[in-house]
């Protein structure tokens, strides 16, 4: 992964079709720098239980994360753009969620939006505090088995914004490493239901929208269980081929009839397209 002083800065996202969506109660991103490089104002649900948006990257034949170290990166490529619409979905967030997978593919990230978007660090924080949200909003892993990594960048965020949603046999393990942040039990045993993973963290944190980065299997359990509100898609321009060190960009075998969804939002920049779609289950 690129370090941060090698991150280019985004150009302004072109715009092929925003539509106008009625939401009961939301939360708009509308400051001049985040805004003014999406194109227009982010809007997004809020809800209790949490509104859950997810999103990820893929290739144009629709593959997305490597099995190897470095998760989907090798298709992400460095682009400054995709890494906007992750630094705007962040900064709107209460919480972040990730698999536990995802989480060790990345050793030296920490799902803030600063991480992505260094140059915004004042605004960022701004809008957070405009928003009246904490400063980081938490990140959340899934791990059932509780084996997470000795060293991690994320490691060195706040102990308030660290959580692992976890087995009783799970926490164990935890608590034997001495993880730093909070341990929820959502189930005695393995693997764990998104209906356990959802009530977990909102008796805890009580949030209204929580933003999910995959993996794919987590996603591909959301979307099996009509949990996902919304979707961000970006796709990237590279073809892999079906080989097996790639993954789909759901990979659950629950799902057993296809998901309905509406086109939002068509932007683009240079070869990049991002895309987002309401699912019809919410």
């Amino acid at each position: 992964m690129p370090t941060m002083a090698s991150f280019p800065h985004p150009q302004t996202l072109q715009t092929l079709l925003d539509k106008a969506v009625a939401l009961p109660h939301s939360r708009t991103l509308n400051t001049a720098a985040l805004a003014g490089l999406y194109n227009g104002p982010l809007m997004l649900p809020l809800q209790r239980p949490a509104a859950i948006v997810g999103c990820l990257v893929a290739s144009v034949d629709g593959t997305t994360a490597q099995n190897d170290q470095g998760g989907s990166v090798a298709i992400r490529g460095n682009s400054a753009e995709d890494r906007l619409i992750l630094g705007m979905l962040r900064t709107a967030a209460d919480l972040i969620l990730i698999g536990g997978k995802t989480f060790c593919s990345y050793p030296r990230h920490q799902w803030t939006a600063e991480r992505v978007l260094p140059h915004l660090t004042e605004d960022i924080a701004a809008t957070r505090h405009q928003l009246g949200l904490a400063p980081i909003p938490p990140l959340a892993i899934v791990s059932a088995s509780g084996t997470l990594p000795e060293h991690h960048a994320a490691w060195e965020l706040p102990a308030a914004a660290l959580c692992v949603v976890t087995t009783a046999a799970g926490a164990t393990v935890l608590q034997h490493q001495n993880f730093p942040g909070t341990i929820l039990v959502a189930a005695e045993s393995g693997p764990l239901s998104t209906t356990a993973i959802q009530t977990a963290l909102q008796q805890h944190f009580d949030p209204q929208l929580i933003v999910c980065e995959g993996g794919p299997t987590l996603l591909g359990q959301l979307l099996a269980s009509n949990r996902l509100s919304e979707l961000f898609v970006t796709v990237a321009p590279s073809i892999t081929g079906r080989a097996a060190t790639y993954r789909g960009m759901f990979e659950s075998e629950a799902i057993t009839t296809p998901a309905a969804a509406s086109l939002l939002s068509v932007r683009y920049a240079e070869d990049y397209l991002f895309l987002r779609y309401g699912l019809h289950n919410h």
